[in-house]
């Protein structure tokens, strides 16, 4: 037993590596994406970078999904679904909420989102929209979506994930199937895979789609399409990489064929789906599978001395303070250019020194975080979960 404890948490270290590489992803994402004038090369590095995103929404399907295969088939009597509530609430909004007033108090949130995907930063006054942003229900309304702290949009597509995870512990104490929980990760790609498949229908011009006018807009085809039952695709592969750690020994229980064949079923669905969506989509669907093959692979290792898995592992200290880095990184890019850092009209050698500068500022910041916010809430969390 203790072995297998010192196991577990060698692999979660390791998958406290990969949440730092995918904070890495999505700071070069809004970083250098946004660089004037900067070689092909490094634009489409931040272009790529974004899909970072993908990686902590699969990270967040096996993370949370897997101690409730872990425990059928008596799920009620260990998930407790409130106090399971709690523990993401304590989780999240303290340091969210602690980061959003320190914005607003630096006039650096995100007021208002044109059509177009331009926004206006300042201090948020209007009461609607703020009450939207403390409740983070902002991205349900055209009127509020994407206002505030601009990644704070998937922590709502978060809690949409969490609200499946209760409902489906509840299903699982009354039928407690594994094939059950299998079914329910199939339904949710096929609801998200059509969402995403129908984006140039939802949007109503075909030239529209993957645009920043669907993608950051403030528009009704933003809200669908930043939505958990479209963003749910990505959640599934990485619950489907939590129940075939959990039931790939006792596959045979399935039957020969039924296995095989649900396999070939997702392939032939995704493969189909890949190929009518447009080219920004196809590298999402291909990155997010990589990054599911990548977790399971982490969470089987046997291994945890070989040179793949040290790599992995040297970036956990980054995915400790992964969240505060999300969540920071953009005020604080906003920040820097507000004192007209950053040299993106400088010469080389001044953007470099403030590439430095916002590097080590951005992790100061959120070392700090993580120490006043996220430390004191985790212990607290230990208490309720």
């Amino acid at each position: 037993m203790q072995d297998t404890s010192v196991k577990r948490l060698k692999r979660n270290q390791a998958l406290e590596g990969v949440r730092g590489l995918a904070a890495i992803g999505v700071v070069a994402a809004h970083l250098l994406t946004t660089w004037p004038g900067a070689p092909e090369a490094i634009n489409e590095f931040g272009h790529f970078g974004a899909n970072g995103l993908i990686l902590f929404f699969v990270l967040s399907g096996y993370l949370l999904f897997l101690p409730m295969l872990e425990k059928q088939p008596n799920v009620s009597p260990n998930i407790k679904v409130g106090r399971f509530f709690l523990n993401r609430v304590i989780r999240i909004f303290p340091l969210y909420l602690s980061i959003f007033l320190i914005c607003e108090s630096l006039s650096i949130t995100h007021v208002k989102i044109n059509n177009d995907g331009s926004y206006v930063l300042g201090t948020i006054t209007d009461a609607k929209t703020l009450l939207a942003n403390l409740t983070l229900t902002q991205t349900l309304f055209p009127g509020t979506a994407l206002t505030g702290i601009a990644p704070s949009w998937s922590l709502t597509v978060e809690f949409g994930f969490y609200l499946l995870l209760a409902i489906l512990a509840l299903v699982l104490h009354r039928v407690g199937s594994k094939r059950t929980s299998l079914i329910v990760i199939i339904a949710l790609s096929v609801i998200s895979l059509s969402i995403l498949g129908s984006e140039k229908w939802i949007v109503g011009n075909s030239a529209l789609a993957g645009t920043p006018a669907t993608q950051w807009g403030n528009s009704l085809a933003t809200i669908i399409m930043r939505s958990f039952p479209a963003q749910g695709f990505y959640f599934a592969l990485g619950m489907l990489a939590a129940w075939f750690v959990i039931n790939r020994p006792q596959q045979k229980t399935f039957g020969v064929l039924k296995l095989p064949v649900l396999i070939f079923s997702i392939t032939i669905l995704t493969v189909v789906s890949v190929f009518y969506l447009h080219n920004d989509f196809k590298v999402k669907f291909i990155f997010a599978f990589l990054s599911a093959a990548l977790v399971f692979a982490l969470a089987n290792s046997s291994n945890e001395k070989s040179i793949f898995q040290k790599a992995i592992v040297a970036f956990k200290p980054l995915g400790t303070i992964s969240f505060g880095i999300y969540l920071v990184h953009l005020p604080l890019i906003a920040l820097f250019r507000k004192f007209n850092l950053l040299g993106y009209e400088s010469q080389n050698y001044f953007q470099a020194i403030d590439f430095v500068l916002f590097i080590v500022a951005l992790l100061v910041v959120s070392w700090i975080l993580h120490l006043a916010i996220e430390k004191p809430t985790m212990k607290l969390m230990k208490r309720w979960y």
